[in-house]
Protein backbone atom coordinates (compact mmCIF):
# COMPACT_ATOMS: atom_id res chain seq x y z
CA UNK A 1 0.00 0.00 0.00
CA UNK A 2 3.06 2.01 0.78
CA UNK A 3 3.63 1.95 -3.12
CA UNK A 4 0.25 3.44 -4.38
CA UNK A 5 0.50 6.22 -1.94
CA UNK A 6 3.65 7.40 -3.05
CA UNK A 7 2.26 7.17 -6.34
CA UNK A 8 -0.91 8.68 -5.67
CA UNK A 9 1.30 11.78 -4.11
CA UNK A 10 3.34 12.04 -7.01
CA UNK A 11 0.42 12.54 -9.32
CA UNK A 12 -0.92 15.20 -7.62
CA UNK A 13 2.71 16.91 -7.16
CA UNK A 14 2.80 16.96 -10.75
CA UNK A 15 -0.45 18.19 -11.12
CA UNK A 16 0.20 21.44 -8.91
CA UNK A 17 3.54 21.90 -10.92
CA UNK A 18 1.48 21.64 -13.85
CA UNK A 19 -1.00 24.29 -12.56
CA UNK A 20 1.70 26.22 -11.24
CA UNK A 21 3.46 26.80 -14.63
CA UNK A 22 0.23 27.28 -15.86
CA UNK A 23 -1.01 30.16 -13.94
CA UNK A 24 3.01 31.60 -14.78
CA UNK A 25 2.65 31.63 -17.78
CA UNK A 26 -0.67 33.75 -17.99
CA UNK A 27 0.54 36.22 -15.32
CA UNK A 28 3.32 36.17 -17.66
CA UNK A 29 1.70 37.03 -21.09
CA UNK A 30 -0.51 39.22 -19.13
CA UNK A 31 2.55 41.54 -18.16
CA UNK A 32 4.01 41.32 -20.87
CA UNK A 33 0.78 42.83 -23.30
CA UNK A 34 0.21 45.30 -20.66
CA UNK A 35 3.98 46.47 -20.87
CA UNK A 36 3.40 46.59 -24.66
CA UNK A 37 0.37 48.84 -24.45
CA UNK A 38 2.24 51.49 -22.49
CA UNK A 39 5.65 50.79 -24.52
CA UNK A 40 4.21 51.20 -27.84
CA UNK A 41 5.53 54.78 -29.51
CA UNK A 42 4.73 56.54 -33.06
CA UNK A 43 6.96 59.01 -34.96
CA UNK A 44 4.94 61.62 -33.98
CA UNK A 45 5.50 63.59 -31.00
CA UNK A 46 2.24 65.13 -29.30
CA UNK A 47 3.71 68.57 -29.93
CA UNK A 48 2.16 72.17 -29.67
CA UNK A 49 4.38 73.20 -32.34
CA UNK A 50 3.88 72.15 -36.40
CA UNK A 51 6.33 70.21 -37.31
CA UNK A 52 7.95 70.78 -40.80
CA UNK A 53 8.95 67.99 -42.49
CA UNK A 54 8.41 66.64 -46.37
CA UNK A 55 8.91 63.01 -45.36
CA UNK A 56 6.34 63.09 -42.50
CA UNK A 57 4.02 65.19 -44.63
CA UNK A 58 3.69 62.55 -47.12
CA UNK A 59 4.11 59.32 -45.05
CA UNK A 60 2.94 60.49 -40.79
CA UNK A 61 0.19 57.88 -39.63
CA UNK A 62 -2.71 58.61 -40.66
CA UNK A 63 -5.61 56.73 -38.57
CA UNK A 64 -9.23 57.70 -38.51
CA UNK A 65 -10.54 60.75 -36.68
CA UNK A 66 -13.30 63.48 -37.44
CA UNK A 67 -12.10 67.11 -37.28
CA UNK A 68 -14.94 69.05 -35.77
CA UNK A 69 -13.52 72.39 -35.77
CA UNK A 70 -10.65 74.69 -36.94
CA UNK A 71 -10.09 78.02 -35.72
CA UNK A 72 -7.31 80.65 -35.31
CA UNK A 73 -6.71 82.48 -32.01
CA UNK A 74 -3.51 85.25 -32.03
CA UNK A 75 -0.86 82.82 -33.34
CA UNK A 76 -2.36 79.54 -32.93
CA UNK A 77 -4.03 77.19 -34.69
CA UNK A 78 -7.14 75.61 -32.69
CA UNK A 79 -8.55 72.07 -33.48
CA UNK A 80 -11.33 70.09 -32.16
CA UNK A 81 -11.46 66.08 -33.45
CA UNK A 82 -12.97 63.19 -31.89
CA UNK A 83 -11.73 59.81 -32.51
CA UNK A 84 -12.24 56.10 -31.33
CA UNK A 85 -10.43 55.15 -28.06
CA UNK A 86 -10.28 56.35 -24.31
CA UNK A 87 -7.78 53.54 -23.06
CA UNK A 88 -4.69 53.63 -24.40
CA UNK A 89 -1.63 56.44 -25.84
CA UNK A 90 -2.36 58.24 -29.06
CA UNK A 91 0.16 60.60 -30.97
CA UNK A 92 -0.50 63.32 -33.38
CA UNK A 93 1.45 66.33 -34.87
CA UNK A 94 0.63 69.13 -36.92
CA UNK A 95 2.88 68.40 -40.40
CA UNK A 96 3.45 70.93 -43.15
CA UNK A 97 6.12 70.69 -45.74
CA UNK A 98 8.90 72.79 -46.38
CA UNK A 99 6.74 74.11 -49.40
CA UNK A 100 4.58 76.89 -49.74
CA UNK A 101 2.27 77.88 -52.72
CA UNK A 102 2.86 80.67 -54.69
CA UNK A 103 -0.37 82.68 -54.49
CA UNK A 104 -1.58 85.93 -53.42
CA UNK A 105 -1.80 85.75 -50.63
CA UNK A 106 0.81 82.64 -50.29
CA UNK A 107 -0.87 79.18 -49.00
CA UNK A 108 0.04 76.53 -46.71
CA UNK A 109 -0.91 72.76 -46.79
CA UNK A 110 -1.30 71.01 -43.30
CA UNK A 111 -2.55 68.36 -41.89
CA UNK A 112 -3.21 66.77 -38.71
CA UNK A 113 -0.97 63.16 -38.33
CA UNK A 114 -2.76 60.56 -36.30
CA UNK A 115 -1.54 57.39 -35.11
CA UNK A 116 -4.11 55.78 -32.46
CA UNK A 117 -2.84 53.26 -30.18
CA UNK A 118 -5.78 52.76 -28.28
CA UNK A 119 -7.98 50.11 -29.47
CA UNK A 120 -10.83 50.98 -27.67
CA UNK A 121 -13.99 52.47 -29.04
CA UNK A 122 -15.57 54.93 -26.95
CA UNK A 123 -15.91 58.65 -28.62
CA UNK A 124 -13.27 60.76 -27.12
CA UNK A 125 -13.15 64.31 -28.11
CA UNK A 126 -9.41 66.04 -27.51
CA UNK A 127 -8.82 69.57 -28.18
CA UNK A 128 -5.54 70.43 -29.73
CA UNK A 129 -3.81 73.90 -30.34
CA UNK A 130 -0.51 74.67 -32.44
CA UNK A 131 1.43 77.54 -32.39
CA UNK A 132 1.43 78.93 -35.55
CA UNK A 133 4.75 81.44 -35.53
CA UNK A 134 6.98 79.14 -37.56
CA UNK A 135 5.23 79.16 -41.17
CA UNK A 136 5.32 83.22 -40.91
CA UNK A 137 7.11 84.50 -43.66
CA UNK A 138 8.25 87.89 -43.08
CA UNK A 139 7.34 89.13 -46.52
CA UNK A 140 3.68 88.98 -46.32
CA UNK A 141 1.25 89.33 -43.10
CA UNK A 142 -1.48 86.45 -44.47
CA UNK A 143 -1.19 82.77 -44.94
CA UNK A 144 -4.15 81.08 -46.50
CA UNK A 145 -3.50 77.23 -44.76
CA UNK A 146 -5.09 74.35 -46.70
CA UNK A 147 -5.89 72.20 -43.69
CA UNK A 148 -6.64 68.41 -44.77
CA UNK A 149 -9.92 67.15 -43.25
CA UNK A 150 -11.39 70.86 -43.40
CA UNK A 151 -14.02 72.03 -45.94
CA UNK A 152 -12.91 75.76 -46.04
CA UNK A 153 -9.21 77.61 -46.30
CA UNK A 154 -8.23 79.45 -42.97
CA UNK A 155 -6.79 82.75 -42.89
CA UNK A 156 -4.12 83.15 -40.71
CA UNK A 157 -3.09 87.00 -40.18
CA UNK A 158 -0.29 88.04 -38.19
Amino acid sequence: MAFKKVSYINSEHKIMKFKIVCLLLVIFIMIDCKNDDNTMSSILINSNEIRVNDDLFLNAPNDDFELITATITGNNINLTIVYGGGCNNIYYDLLTSKDYIETNPIQKNMRLAFDDKDNCEAAVELELSFDLTQIQVSSTDKIIINLDGWYDQIDYNY
